[in-house]
């Protein structure tokens, strides 16, 4: 994976690529390794991708709510914690 993740990233409006960058750098100033600054980056993208690649100033707490709900209802077994963290980015 290349250093800069956003590359990567397809379909994304500039707006959330400088959003997702901000992100980015505010975790680099964390003890993270790099691939879990790329997994965040990429959880990040997935809700993208799940809401159209809406402008992520419009996310709204219940569309996060929906998001996880739909996660939880197709990803019987898999442990959403971790994704929940990145939701803090939106509020």
């Amino acid at each position: 994976m290349p250093t800069n993740v956003i590359e990567k990233l397809k379909n994304l409006v500039p707006v959330n690529k400088v959003y997702i960058g901000k992100y980015i750098r505010h975790l680099k100033c964390m003890p993270l390794r790099q691939k879990t600054i790329d997994t965040k980056a990429w959880w990040i993208y997935t809700y993208l991708s799940w809401s159209e690649f809406s402008d992520a100033k419009e996310i709204s707490p219940g569309w996060l709510e929906d998001y996880f709900l739909e996660l939880k209802l197709f990803s019987a077994g898999l442990s959403l914690t971790g994704r929940r963290s990145f939701s803090t980015i939106f509020g």
